[in-house]
């Protein structure tokens, strides 16, 4: 197991109790999300598929804290989406929330999510499909 997983699932909050967060909290967390390869992999498909329900205010809940230069890049690059505004939270072990969004039919091998991360991210455009001889897409998934 790894440290801040747990198997907890949602608990609604007692009567009359507000939660911590005015606003929306979007869960994008996987264990090993520090890691640019699992980064890229599950959360940055997730805040690409959520990027119409983020707003200025939301907080993004991951896994740990990135470790890696290139992580914190692409953050700072999502973070910047609708307005800005936004948080990522790292390492959690609890909060409560007026509102989650949980994107749990994520397809995390879709093309579109590497199509849009690409363009949060202002890489060159590849080559028209037309130009290209092969194409050849892989997917860890």
């Amino acid at each position: 197991m790894f440290p801040n997983v747990s198997h907890h699932g949602l608990t609604p909050l007692a009567p009359g109790k507000s939660p911590e967060w005015k606003g929306r909290a979007v869960l994008a967390g996987t264990p090993l999300s520090f890691i640019l390869q699992h980064f890229l992999d599950r959360v940055a498909k997730i805040a690409a598929q959520t990027e119409g329900w983020r707003q200025p205010g939301t907080r993004i809940v991951s896994g740990s804290q990135p470790s890696q230069p290139h992580v914190v890049d692409v953050w700072v690059a999502l973070l910047a989406q609708n307005g800005g505004g936004q948080q990522a939270v790292h390492s959690m072990p609890s909060f409560s929330a007026q509102e989650v969004v949980f994107p749990c039919r994520c397809p995390l091998i879709h093309p579109f999510f590497n199509e849009r991360l690409r363009e949060i991210m202002r890489l060159p455009q590849p080559k028209p499909l037309e130009q290209r001889k092969v194409v050849l897409y892989f997917s860890r998934n």
